[in-house]
């Protein structure tokens, strides 16, 4: 979004970084904050003040090029299109440009060209970036701002006069990709009127002239509605007395602004109310319509239509047309037709505002691989009934670009649907949040949202809006999830757990985690990308596939939940210097589970296994006391739950210093090979527990020993030890080589080493250091006679 586009809405807006960080807190993440002038800095607006041939040079010229306040600069320029008096773009000494369009940004400075000293350099778009902006200039052409710019501007920088002193705030798609109303304009606006409490800015009425016709002209053009499940609302009108041409500079800025390069006033007409409104519209040239009548109906399998991207697209019964008698001319919703497309010798065009069956538009634009604007903007589910709102709109618009033209309506359809309503008690609200929140009515109110005794009515563009539940998010995010009260929860204390309770054990297991090891909760999809299947090393025939994929990033069903941790610290290493999350949720295996596909038949479904998850990262940790902190929290994880288990030193594809957990889990470094790829600078420790095998080991008597009488010495020994060595077997043949040797654990086991703690003591006195001393002997010579 353009910081000052979003001004236009307003009286006053606050800085742009206290309104960026209000639309991250209560709308959507923003990504970053890009200067759009960034590369225009010490380029002025000059004026030629003579011009002169170069000695030496043939096709140079020699220009006084004034700043005014008698400020001169020489200038030597090879513009074909110089002339006196011009405004252009003088780029002084320390200013960036790509010298010709060609190679890397140089920076200017003062030189001599052909023998003649060279101020500065006068610009063409293509040096400055704003090639786009201008992309009716030729080779060879600089860049004339005579028509634009004013004498009195003389001297300002560029950004200034061109308007592009301006800031885009950069919102992550994905947090607003269920708010169709947000990909507008004035779709940000309202929220930011809600947020702050700010009234928008109303458009004056147009005055009365010819632009709107009360008169409806059928004799143009018919239209037939025949898939009428699937166009929700169609409404088409007649633009005539008007010529195509380049569009006015502020329209050229906005269409610039918002990504794309401006085409002609009656395409950017259609660009800018997609922009601003977020709806998308369409012209057709009427000449071009064979016949009188245009067709909204299903295609016929094996018809064909030429796109405006010049491809040429098979289209089945489940694709949407406009049609004339002949042939289809637009797919809609996604993209127009070559064969009915406006250009320079138009004379009549004909405007479309429709709104379509989003499901249907998403499996087009995918099965047909054709992603445009409309189509993404339909695909989430404008609401048909707002195409009411941008019609009423369009005599506050036209005037602005076409101010002779004559607009009359065609047709108009729209489907029978009303507006959402909800029934709502606010005190609904107050229960979900815990505490009264007083201004809940009139947040919703701020939102556009009206009222009917206890209902609530939804406004035309929240298509998101259908429960109570959506009601009260809306009004916690308006307020601030900041200002929501925090307490506490509950923990119950229980003497056992119920096999068959796994989702109650899932959820006080995450409590434990979160509470006492400190650990945050994360949610990843279930599905592995294609650049996470390579990393990570899995073969596709332990996969399960997905067909028809949405993306390349959703290929496959995960198998594990570790590489989703990892992309989780991948993301966020540079905010964190430390970082402690887990996930419990489902992985998918390529072999059969217990669960029948089909009743009746011996098929069954996919493996599908309960996990949890874990993932240690600490800048300030070397790897072995990384690895400690995260065995630590393992093992007092399993303790407390009281599930048996032993560490066995194990080999992992992308881990190093693995250990296997018993048998339904592992610990390990993550592998230097995918840290490297994925640019993570700290050591990272994973760990991985299957839920259901867990359970299985826990303990269902609580022992209880009567305090010593006597004293206990404690004795560490550190060894070398084989991989292949069972762990279990190997501490209770320790314990036998001696009755005193009373408990053996072992506490640290790192690469190929392992500590080994001993606890001595006897039953009717003391232990003494001496005897101690002789079992740990005893028990270090025994070690190297089995390690031998």
């Amino acid at each position: 979004y353009s910081y000052n586009w979003l001004k236009e809405h307003f009286e006053q807006l606050p800085s742009l970084k206290n309104l960026a960080d209000l639309i991250t807190l209560r709308v959507a993440e923003v990504e970053t904050l890009q200067k759009v002038d960034e590369n225009l800095n010490n380029i002025f607006l000059g004026k030629i003040v003579s011009i002169k041939r170069h000695p030496r040079a043939d096709r140079l010229w020699l220009a006084e090029v004034s700043l005014g306040k008698k400020r001169k600069y020489q200038v030597v320029c090879g513009g074909i299109n110089l002339k006196e008096g011009m405004l252009v773009a003088l780029a002084l000494p320390g200013s960036k440009v790509k010298l010709h369009n060609q190679g890397e940004i140089i920076e200017i400075s003062k030189s001599k060209i052909r023998g003649e000293i060279s101020d500065g350099m006068i610009c063409a778009p293509n040096e400055i970036g704003l090639e786009n902006l201008f992309s009716e200039y030729s080779e060879g052409e600089i860049l004339d701002l005579s028509s634009i710019a004013n004498s009195s501007d003389i001297g300002y920088p560029i950004s200034e006069v061109l308007g592009l002193n301006d800031t885009l705030i950069e919102v992550e798609n994905k947090n607003i990709t269920h708010r169709p109303d947000l990909w507008s304009y004035l779709g940000m606006a309202r929220e930011i009127s809600a947020i702050l409490d700010l009234p928008l800015k109303k458009e004056k009425d147009a005055k009365p002239n010819r632009i709107i016709s009360s008169q409806v002209n059928r004799r143009n053009l018919k239209v037939k509605v025949l898939d009428r499940d699937n166009c929700l609302s169609y409404s088409i009108f007649s633009l005539t007395n008007f010529k195509i041409s380049p569009s006015p500079f502020w329209l050229k800025r906005k269409i610039f602004l918002a990504g794309h390069h401006p085409i002609n006033n009656l395409v950017d007409l259609t660009n800018y109310i997609m922009f601003e409104f977020g709806q998308p519209m369409h012209a057709f040239d009427r000449k071009k319509i064979k016949g009188s009548t245009l067709i909204v109906r299903s295609a016929k399998k094996g018809e064909k239509i030429r796109a405006l991207n010049n491809q040429t697209y098979i289209l089945t019964a489940s694709d949407l047309v406009i049609a004339d008698q002949n042939n289809p001319l637009v797919l809609a919703g996604v993209i127009g037709g070559e064969s009915s497309a406006v250009d320079d010798s138009t004379e009549e065009a004909i405007l479309e505002v429709a709104n379509f069956n989003s499901v249907r538009i998403r499996k087009t634009s995918q099965r047909l691989q054709v992603s445009t604007d409309s189509s993404k903007r339909f695909e989430r589910k404008i609401n048909p009934l707002w195409t009411k709102e941008i019609t009423a709109n369009l005599p506050n618009i036209l005037p602005k670009i076409f101010p002779e033209a004559i607009v009359k309506p065609i047709f108009n359809y729209q489907s029978n649907l009303e507006k959402t309503i909800i029934s709502f008690n606010f005190l609904d609200c107050s229960k979900v949040v815990g505490a009264e929140i007083k201004s809940s009515q009139k947040i919703l109110g701020r939102l556009g949202f009206k009222f009917q005794k206890e209902k609530v009515v939804v406004p035309v563009w929240r298509s998101d809006i259908l429960l109570k539940e959506d009601l009260i998010e809306e009004i916690i995010r308006i307020n601030g999830l900041d200002k929501v009260p925090s307490s506490l929860p509950r923990i119950i204390l229980r003497s056992d757990i119920d096999e068959d309770k796994t989702l109650f054990f899932i959820e006080e297991m995450k409590k434990f985690l979160a509470l006492s090891l400190g650990m945050d909760e994360v949610l990843n999809y279930s599905f592995f990308s294609e650049e996470q299947i390579k990393l990570f090393g899995f073969s596709r025939n332990n996969l399960i596939g997905i067909k028809n994929a949405l993306s390349k990033n959703q290929i496959a069903l995960r198998s594990s939940l570790i590489p989703g941790l990892v992309s989780n610290l991948q993301k966020n290493q540079y905010y964190f210097k430390q970082i402690n999350i887990f996930e419990a949720g489902s992985v998918y295996l390529a072999t059969p589970g217990d669960i029948l596909a089909k009743t009746g038949k011996k098929e069954f479904l996919p493996e599908q296994k309960l996990m949890v998850a874990g993932l240690i990262a600490d800048c300030s940790l070397d790897r072995l006391n990384l690895f400690l902190t995260a065995k630590g929290k393992v093992e007092t994880f399993l303790n407390y739950w009281r599930v048996k288990f032993c560490f066995k030193k194990t080999k992992h594809p992308w881990l190093r210093n693995c250990l296997q957990i018993g048998d339904f889990g592992f610990l390990g470094e993550l592998d230097s090979r995918i840290s490297y790829q994925l640019k993570i600078d700290c050591p990272v420790v994973v760990f991985e527990l299957d839920v259901q095998k867990m359970i299985g080991q826990i303990e269902r008597e609580i022992k209880y020993f009567l305090p010593r009488k006597f004293n206990l010495i404690i004795r560490d020994i550190k060894l070398k030890l084989s991989s292949d060595i069972s762990y279990d077997e190997f501490l209770k043949d320790i314990s036998r080589i001696d009755e005193r040797i009373l408990k053996v654990e072992i506490i640290d086991v790192f690469q190929d080493y392992f500590t080994l703690r001993l606890f001595l003591g006897e039953d009717d006195k003391n232990i003494t250091d001496q005897i101690a001393n002789e079992i740990v002997e005893k028990v270090r010579k025994k070690l190297l006679g089995m390690l031998s």
